[in-house]
């Protein structure tokens, strides 16, 4: 059963994950809405977070199995995530091609060209700033997870059975890395920097997360008080949210370390309790499939909302309100049937 909770629990932080991703990009359409309203949805922006401190707590549970094999372990990655990726670069391809027929102007501006396209179908968009996140919209995020899948393994070979204070140590140094990235990158071109850019989504910047997620893996969590974990995940939340609105680039740069802090704490405030340990439903449904829901989102999020917000006069309180709710559903379901897809001959 401990197995099995431990599962349950990350299905249910990747539907929150995906929920948070949907919300702000879903906001973005509406610039006019109540500031309060757009400020609380900013929050949404930590779900990738959320997302790659799950990524690292498994490849840490893989790496330890026995019988671990860093090739094979590779292989089964990148396939796991490059079909749907490439059938991802097509539909926005596509779809933004039969927009522009239809002199509508798309949400997202993709760059497509032959380079563009082959950087992103071979999965190396995580170490090309100009064509990181412009081909797939959210595409930063599958480049830097691809060079997760290679760097974790060997790191967590490395750091399994040294001290907690070495451990801590590398999440330091991690984010020392992050904030010196940045500061290189400003020097080359200032474009590179601040929240949403280039060194916001490379891998030293998310590394410190990556890592969290990791070593949370063998944490054991028997001596933490539930109120100790609660008050230090709205801490840690307050202080990404007043960090990512600030203009300091610096700054912004730390905001990923700080967003795990406060998913470290909630992951071991939630286990905790036995709410993880109900058996499958909806959320743990859709939380199984947030890879498809992620990369389909778009439509949903940016697309849709666009196009009723050009034929629509309406104020965008009312229209945020009124499309929240349908445009998320409409965006699950899209997801899951995108999912049902691109895993469709892998369960043949």
């Amino acid at each position: 059963m401990q197995k099995e909770s431990r599962i349950f629990l990350f299905d249910y932080l990747k539907f929150f994950a995906f929920l948070c991703v949907f919300s702000v990009h879903f906001s973005q359409m509406f610039p006019h809405m109540n500031g309060i309203i757009h400020s609380v949805f900013m929050y949404g922006q930590s779900g990738c977070q959320l997302f790659l401190l799950i990524t690292g707590y498994f490849i840490a549970d893989s790496v330890k199995k026995d019988g671990f094999s860093y090739p094979t372990f590779i292989r089964k990655k990148i396939f796991s995530v490059a079909p749907g990726y490439i059938v991802a670069i097509a539909l926005y391809f596509l779809l933004n091609s039969v927009l522009v027929r239809l002199d509508i102007q798309p949400a997202f501006e993709g760059v497509y060209n032959i380079r563009s396209i082959l950087v992103n179908a071979f999965l190396l968009n995580g170490f090309v700033p100009q064509y990181n996140n412009n081909v797939v919209p959210g595409g930063w995020y599958v480049g830097t997870l691809v060079i997760a899948f290679f760097v974790l393994p060997p790191l967590y070979k490395f750091f399994k059975g040294k001290k907690k204070s070495a451990k801590a140590l590398a999440i330091l140094f991690s984010v020392f890395l992050s904030v010196a990235f940045a500061k290189i990158c400003c020097m080359v071109d200032n474009s590179l920097v601040g929240n949403n850019s280039f060194s916001y989504y490379f891998i030293f910047t998310q590394l410190p997360v990556l890592l969290m997620g990791m070593f949370l893996n063998e944490f054991k969590t028997k001596k933490i008080k539930p109120a100790f974990c609660a008050c230090a995940f709205f801490l840690f939340t307050l202080v990404s949210l007043i960090i990512l609105k600030t203009k300091n680039y610096l700054l912004v740069s730390l905001a990923p370390a700080f967003i795990g802090l406060s998913f470290v704490f909630l992951v071991l405030l939630l286990r905790k309790y036995d709410l993880m340990q109900k058996k499958e439903n909806l959320m743990i449904f859709i939380g199984q499939r947030t890879y498809g829901c992620y990369l389909t989102h778009f439509i949903f999020a940016w697309y849709v909302p666009k196009i009723i917000r050009n034929i629509i006069e309406a104020s965008d309180n009312l229209l945020f309100a009124v499309l929240l709710i349908p445009c998320f559903a409409l965006s699950v379901c899209t997801g899951i049937l995108f999912s049902s897809l691109i895993t469709w001959r892998k369960k043949k």
